[in-house]
């Protein structure tokens, strides 16, 4: 048999088929399909379309970000299938929220991979979790799904459950003012809504429908 290695294989496989009973490709045909679900995990959309990503290349945020522990498991992740592949990462999210330095390790670790991140909305993604949502190249959220952003919270029941002196005091305040500045500008940057708007909102800690999450800029596409 002469001819390039491709055309050599492509007449091995139909002499394979033709040479295959009914019965054999009828089981090739399942085998097939019972592959193809397995790795493609489909969504079905507003429009009756079926959203897909494949699910070697699904990370799920799915806790609050309340421990380092979790937090260095996603960016793990997140590092793994970027050297793995050069295809779009998916991180679907499910969270409540947690420690700003947890969701910014992870935002930052978004922006510094060499392959996008497209970010899903399945269910909540709240205060950490709606930045993180924010830090995907292409953000999707599910019809009855949620977003909220807020202002960083003091820790531990307020002012006057804290030992701290006021020279202590008045640096923690500081970092508060500048984490909170940071995340409006985070935020501006990502979605386009204006600072005056977004402070109003982020102080009663409106919450954004799917629909709404899409006409302010916050999400790409309701799925």
């Amino acid at each position: 048999m002469t001819g390039s290695p491709n055309r050599i294989a492509s007449k091995l496989s139909g002499f394979v088929q033709a040479n295959l009973t009914k019965e054999q490709k009828e089981q090739q045909r399942q085998e097939v399909n019972r592959v193809a679900k397995r790795d493609v995990v489909g969504l079905r959309s507003q429009d009756s379309s079926v959203f897909q990503y494949p699910e070697d290349q699904a990370i799920y945020l799915s806790k609050e970000l309340a421990e380092e522990d979790y937090a260095q498991d996603i960016i793990s992740k997140l590092r793994t299938l970027a050297e793995k592949s050069t295809n779009p990462i998916y991180l679907i999210i499910n969270c409540n929220g947690g420690a700003k330095t947890l969701c910014l390790a992870i935002c930052d670790t978004i922006r510094l991979l060499s392959v996008p991140v497209y970010t899903v909305v399945l269910g909540r993604a709240l205060s950490s979790g709606a930045l993180i949502f924010l830090a995907g190249e292409k953000r999707y959220i599910t019809k009855f799904s949620a977003v909220m952003f807020h202002y960083i919270r003091i820790q531990g029941g307020g002012l006057e459950h804290m030992s701290l002196g006021e020279p202590e005091l008045a640096d923690y305040l500081t970092a508060i003012k500048k984490g909170n500045k940071l995340v409006e500008r985070f935020i501006i940057e990502r979605t386009g809504i204006k600072r005056k708007k977004l402070k109003e909102w982020m102080a009663i800690e409106k919450l954004f429908n799917a629909e709404d999450a899409v006409k302010w800029g916050i999400a790409h596409e309701v799925i």
